[in-house]
């Protein structure tokens, strides 16, 4: 350590001791027996689990039991924010490029306190240090706020004319290069908000993609980062999905995982996740298992367990074994996700989706489609009724994944035998394919319907309904499953499966 950096140093530790410092003892600490230490020591042995909890083991004689738990829960809070700033990153698993943005992103607020608090040369050093490594792994956001503040020291406070016209080329270029990525970002929200609750076409969305990306490509040519690629690639990939073009949605998909993986140490795992998702979706829809499985299994290791991503990665390697008829592995999919302990905090749409897809499941074990089952498993009930009590968001996907829903509700009826209630059902089928279902996108799912609307006609004796549903039947066969205009979503189990294991149960039913 030169002179210069000690005496930086003496000056660091005078602004510390002259300001007030808060006691480092958190409630991570062992043996910390404060109402707060006790109150975190609760939360992670899960002994408590609810404000109720609180009152009752930590305030039981509290006149104001309420007032006492949230200021208590405020005070814990306000404590572990403080330990957010103690985590070291370097310790933790984290790659080259995370590691960087949490030291940046501590680095970027010394900085901002120590020039908030007159200590400019110190701010300036940890400035100049941690802009390098922003630069080097293009945190953007970080390299115009460390830059902004360089340039006004150098600028202002030095009269450093090199330094600071260094920073305000370094400013203005990635200036632009965040407000590119800005742009990017918000064109992709801009899409997607559409799709959260709903798993339909909309292709009306297309050609706004397709706007979005021509009018960036000009600007890309010199204003880049990995992040406006990312979004440029799943704008892409987006594209081909709406249009349900699942052969240049592997393409691109393919395009994108060898551009990123060409920049490996500046790209995540979310990033090599999101293109090996595409790859998945596209190579099921086309059939290509191997290839889709592959996918799969890089989908999950570019995801933690417990994470969002992680449940889509399940999500879509159990349709994967759907399409694939290996409905076994289907069902082990399904048993340990949903036994992982975040389920049952999904968001709704991501809950209701694997509820779908345990129902369909559960109507494939019910049929004697899966056989490897416990003895619990097979005592297990499954109820249409409240299955259907408890999608009420794609309930109102009208030409999405409600068509699983009321396929799905007709399905338990045939296992059920309850033919009564499919006579009931079959108007309210005939009004909402007429209503949703159009020849183009939702062309299979109109057939099928149509195929399950002649049960009654053909008083649900085999060979009758054949003879009813086959005019159906052979305009299924017109538009095979590769082919179909429509989202992965919404034909989980091929429909020609579907309706092979309906006559096997009606055959059954019937000789029973």
């Amino acid at each position: 350590m030169n002179g210069k950096s000690f005496e930086l140093l003496l000056d660091l530790t005078g602004f510390i001791g002259r300001n007030k410092v808060k006691q480092l003892s958190f409630p991570l600490s062992k043996g910390d027996k404060s109402l707060r230490g006790r109150l975190y020591d609760g939360l992670t042995r899960g002994t408590i689990k609810s404000p109720e909890d609180i009152a009752r083991k930590l305030f039981p004689d509290a006149k104001d039991k309420a007032a006492s738990v949230n200021r208590l829960q405020s005070r814990l809070w306000e404590a572990l924010l403080d330990v957010v700033f103690l985590i070291d990153a370097n310790k933790s698993g984290f790659n080259e490029l995370q590691k960087a943005y949490y030291q940046c992103s501590r680095d970027l607020l010394a900085t901002k306190i120590l020039i908030g608090r007159f200590q400019r040369t110190a701010g300036a050093l940890v400035a100049e240090k941690a802009i390098k490594v922003a630069i080097r792994f293009e945190i953007s956001n970080i390299v115009f706020e460390l830059a902004s503040d360089l340039r006004f020291y150098y600028g202002v406070v030095m009269g450093n004319s090199k330094k600071w016209k260094n920073y305000d080329t370094v400013l203005c270029d990635w200036s632009d290069k965040r407000q590119l990525e800005i742009l990017v970002e918000g064109y992709y929200i801009e899409i997607m908000v559409n799709f959260i609750y709903s798993k339909s076409t909309k292709k009306e969305f297309s050609r706004k993609v397709e706007i979005f990306l021509n009018s960036i490509e000009t600007e890309m040519q010199y204003k880049w980062t990995v992040r406006v690629f990312f979004y440029y690639y799943y704008l892409k990939t987006l594209r081909f999905e709406i249009e349900n073009d699942f052969q240049q949605l592997q393409t691109t998909s393919e395009e994108a995982l060898r551009f990123f993986e060409s920049r490996k140490k500046l790209s995540t795992g979310p990033i090599f996740y999101t293109f090996h998702k595409s790859l998945l979706i596209a190579t099921t829809r086309l059939r290509k298992f191997p290839i889709a499985e592959s996918a799969a299994v890089n989908c999950v290791k570019y995801t933690t367990p417990g994470t969002l991503n992680w449940y889509n990665s399940q999500y879509l390697t159990l349709i994967l074994f759907l399409q694939s008829e290996r409905f076994e592995e289907a069902w082990i999919t399904w048993k340990k996700t949903a036994a992982s302990a975040g389920f049952d905090k999904l968001p709704t749409a991501n809950k209701e989706s694997w509820q779908i897809a345990e129902a369909m499941v559960q109507f494939l074990m019910k049929s004697d489609k899966i056989q490897a089952l416990s003895e619990e498993d097979r005592r297990k009930k499954f109820r249409i009724t409240k299955f259907l009590n408890e999608v009420p968001a794609f309930s109102k996907d009208k030409r999405g994944n409600n068509i699983n829903i009321l396929v799905l509700h007709i399905l338990f009826l045939v296992q059920g035998k309850r033919y009564n209630e499919i006579h009931d059902r079959v108007e309210s089928l005939r009004v909402y394919a007429s209503r949703y279902l159009r020849k183009d996108d939702m062309f299979r799912s109109n057939c099928f319907i149509r195929m399950l609307m002649c049960l009654p006609a053909g008083y649900f004796h085999k060979e009758a309904v054949l003879r009813k549903a086959k005019p159906f039947w052979e305009k299924l066969q017109t538009v095979p499953y590769v082919k179909a205009d429509q989202p992965i979503e919404v034909e989980i189990v091929p429909y020609e499966t579907l309706w092979g294991i309906t006559l096997e149960l009606l055959d059954r039913n019937n000789n029973a």
